[in-house]
Parts: C-alpha cells; sequence; structure tokens
C-alpha cells in the first residue's frame, strides 16, 4: 500500500534529476565556450607579441647592416675592394628580401588567425549569452517545478499518514481475526477431544458388554460343568480340557492388559513419550516461580522440576539426553556442548538436585533456546520437550519500524512467536535427507493464557508432536 503512494515521489526525483542535468549540462557548454575563447584570446595574444617582436628583430638588423655598410665603404673607399663588397652585399639584400617575405607572408598568417579567434570569440561570446538566458529559463522552470514538487509532496505526506492510519487499522482487525481463529481452533480441538472420548468410552462400554456377556456365558457354562460333574464322573476330563482352554484365553486377556497398562504408563497427560536422544528445554524466567507479576507461588517451581524428572522416568527408550534452560539467555544444566548419558535414577537424582537450585528470574528468549537446542540435531537429536508459561518476551524478530511504534506486550509476543515459527518451519527443522525432523512436544505451566496455549498447540501440531497444558495444583 506504500508503495503505490511513493511512486508520484519517484517521478518527481527523475523529473528534477533530469532539470538538474539539463542546467549541468548548460553550465558545462558555458566553460567550454569559455575556456575555447580564453585559449583564442591567449593565442593571439602571442601571435601579436611574435609579431611586434619580429618588427623590433627587423628594424634592428637594418640598423646593424647600414652602420655595418658605412663602416665597410669606408673601408674599401681605400682598399678597392669596393666592388667585391657590393656584391656580397646584394647577395644578403636578396636573403634579406627573401626573409622579409616569409615574415610578411608569416604576419599575414597570424593576422588571419587573430581575426578568426576574434570571431570564434564573438561567436563564444554569443553562446555563453544564449546559454545565460537559457540558464535563467531553466532555473526559473526548476523554481516552479520545485514549487509543484513541494505541493506533491504535501499531498504524498498527507496520503502517507492517511495509509499509515488505515494500516494500523487493517493491523487490529487482523489480530482480532487471528484471535478469533484462535479461539475457533481451541473450541475445535476441546470438540475433537470430547468426542475422541466419547469414542473411548464406547468403545470401552462395549467391550464390558462383551466382557459381560463372555462372563455369563461362562458362568453358564461352569454351571453345565459342575451338573455334568455332579451327574456323570466320565465327563470330568473333558471338562478339565474346556476348563484348559478358557484358562489359555484368560492368559491372553491378562497379556492384552499389561501391553495396554505399558501404553498407559508410556504417556504423560495425554504425550505419547517417544525419543531416544532428548533435549530437554526448560523455561526459568522469572514468572515461573509466580502466578501473576505481583503473586509468588512457591510450588510452581518445584512442580516444574518434578514434571522434567517424571517424563525423563517415564521415556522408555531414553539413551541419551541434554537439559538447557533458558530465560534472556541460555544455560546448561549439568554439563555443556554433548550429550549426557541416561542412567536412570542416578541421571534423575542429579538432575533433581541441580533444578533445586534454580532459582527463576529473567525475561523469555524462545529464540536464543531453540537456537541452541538445534544444534544437536546433526548430533542425532530426534525428540525436544519445551517446558514453559509464556510467550516470547525477547530476541529477534521485530524490525526497526514495528520497534517505534509502541508495541503491546501481546503484539510484542505475537510478533516474536510468528517470527520463531517461521525460523523453525524453513531452517532449524526444515525436512533434510540426512536428518529426520524433530519432534517437538510442549507442556505448558499454567495453563490459563488462551494465547499461551494456541501458541504451544500450534507449535507441537506444527512439528508432529503433542501438547498439553498444566493447570494449577
Amino acid at each position: 500500500m506504500r508503495t503505490r503512494h511513493k511512486q508520484p515521489t519517484l517521478v518527481s526525483m527523475w523529473m528534477l534529476d533530469v532539470f538538474c542535468c539539463t542546467l549541468g549540462c548548460v553550465t558545462l557548454l558555458w566553460l567550454l565556450k569559455t575556456r575555447e575563447a580564453a585559449f583564442s584570446a591567449m593565442e593571439s595574444a602571442q601571435a601579436a607579441t611574435a609579431l611586434v617582436k619580429t618588427r623590433e628583430d627587423l628594424e634592428k638588423t637594418k640598423s646593424d647592416l647600414e652602420a655595418e655598410t658605412r663602416t665597410k665603404l669606408a673601408a674599401l673607399d681605400e682598399s678597392g675592394k669596393l666592388a667585391r663588397w657590393i656584391e656580397d652585399l646584394e647577395g644578403k639584400i636578396a636573403l634579406l628580401k627573401v626573409e622579409r617575405d616569409e615574415q610578411n607572408l608569416e604576419k599575414t598568417r597570424l593576422l588571419g588567425l587573430i581575426k578568426k579567434k576574434e570571431d570564434e570569440l564573438r561567436v563564444a561570446r554569443s553562446q555563453i549569452a544564449e546559454a545565460n538566458t537559457l540558464s535563467t529559463e531553466l532555473k526559473d522552470q526548476l523554481a516552479k517545478k520545485n514549487n509543484d514538487l513541494n505541493s506533491k509532496a504535501n499531498e504524498i505526506a498527507d496520503l502517507t499518514k492517511k495509509t499509515e492510519l488505515a494500516e494500523k487499522k487493517l493491523l487490529d482487525l487482523q489480530r482480532k481475526a487471528e484471535d478469533l481463529d484462535t479461539l475457533v481452533r481451541n473450541a475445535q480441538k476441546a470438540k475433537d477431544d470430547a468426542e475422541a472420548r466419547a469414542r473411548a468410552a464406547n468403545l470401552k462400554l462395549e467391550d464390558l458388554s462383551k466382557t459381560m456377556t463372555d462372563a455369563s456365558k461362562l458362568q453358564a457354562r461352569i454351571t453345565e460343568l459342575e451338573a455334568q460333574v455332579r451327574n456323570s464322573q466320565t465327563k470330568i476330563e473333558d471338562a478339565n480340557a474346556q476348563i484348559i482352554d478358557l484358562q489359555g484365553q484368560k492368559a491372553k486377556l491378562a497379556d492384552k492388559i499389561n501391553k495396554l497398562q505399558i501404553e498407559s504408563d508410556n504417556k504423560f497427560a495425554g504425550i505419547a513419550l517417544t525419543g531416544k536422544n532428548v533435549v530437554f528445554l526448560v523455561d526459568m524466567s522469572g514468572s515461573m516461580d509466580r502466578v501473576d507479576e505481583n503473586t509468588i507461588e512457591p510450588t510452581k517451581w518445584p512442580t516444574v522440576r518434578d514434571t522434567l524428572i517424571k517424563v525423563m522416568r517415564s521415556l522408555p527408550d531414553l539413551e541419551k539426553f541434554q537439559i538447557l534452560l533458558f530465560s534472556g539467555k541460555v544455560m546448561y544444566l549439568l554439563e555443556a556442548n554433548d550429550w549426557m548419558i541416561y542412567e536412570k535414577e542416578k541421571s534423575l537424582e542429579k538432575v533433581h538436585k541441580a533444578m533445586s537450585l534454580v532459582r527463576p528470574t529473567g525475561d523469555t528468549n524462545l529464540y536464543a533456546a531453540f537456537e541452541e537446542a538445534f544444534k544437536y540435531r546433526a548430533k542425532g537429536m530426534d525428540t525436544l520437550y519445551l517446558i514453559s508459561d509464556g510467550l516470547p518476551t525477547s530476541g529477534p524478530g521485530i524490525t526497526d519500524a514495528q520497534a517505534k511504534l509502541n508495541l503491546k506486550e501481546t503484539e510484542r509476543s505475537e510478533l516474536l512467536a510468528r517470527h520463531l515459527r517461521r525460523t523453525l518451519n524453513n531452517s532449524w527443522n526444515r525436512p533434510e535427507p540426512k536428518f529426520p525432523r524433530v519432534r517437538i512436544n510442549c507442556i505448558g505451566f499454567f495453563y490459563e493464557s488462551p494465547d499461551l496455549g494456541a501458541f504451544l498447540w500450534t507449535l507441537a501440531r506444527e512439528h508432529d508432536g503433542s501438547f498439553v497444558g498444566m493447570s494449577k495444583p
């Protein structure tokens, strides 16, 4: 929307550039003609200086020859060598005539050159006058265009303000729409969960009905057998065989019950507990020991600690693990930068002791936590468990323009959460041939915020995981 309103500004700037280029060309032409005229004047002055010098040389030569002639004539009158000297003098005179003719030609050439340069100088001065006139006209046009551009700029500024107001209203509407979508998704999830529980209850009811039917049949059969035993000792062996068959069926049912019990034990509040190489991300921001900003909840952090222990103990295939604590920055609970071997109760005891010494503080930088955690993807990480009670409050994801809008805390968290989800999908956890996608399970403490629930549920759903919201104990 803003780009459309900026187009008139770009056209105006282009017109301004054209006028400036035209004015620059005229100025450059004026400078070139001025310089050419200066060179012509300088060459004319040099030619005039050479002509004056040549005249002076000729006058001096003439005076020297006359003096020499007088001297030699006086001497030749006595020695009788006048004729030979006259011949020499005539030869010199002939040479001087030739030199004079050459000087006259040079003089004519120089005079022609001076006239040509003077003509060029007049033309240059005429062109300079025309250039000055054109420059004045261009300046007037440029001033008029500047006034037009200023008027357009004011109009564009008004349109920009109106656009910003419209965009702000659109952003509010989009946020409200997303809130409604979140509520719809939560309601749909609640409906799906209720339908699933209803189907499970129906299946259990059918199984119980079948079991009761089978038990009634079995009871009737036993009654029949007891009657047969009382009536005929010969049928005892057949009855014993039937009892053995029933015991076998009972053993099979017991095996099924054990398998169901194992599957039930391998779930935590609906989360399927899987993973061999697992990273646990535990939120230790200041809200993790509080109900709200001003109310301390002393049992909250111990509950987080015990939940982490329970999840680790319930993972049947856990071999390697790592625990990262995060608030404004990320820290390792135990050893850093490599996997830790899971040694069951020994490892759980270390985790329990270390978690008991932690004191929650700081804000919530989920971006830094996931960035550090996904360094383990190349080392074989297959599952990640996120334990948190809030949306992100710090980290990358907010542009400079958005930072200047004095965003509310909820708006800021929403922008940070979107950036985190995009980075997970497009970079950290994108499908790669070498590494399978990491499953992300989320556990929320406490599940009292629809925004938190929607964010963690979406995060788990996008990465093949599960989400459970913990309520206050």
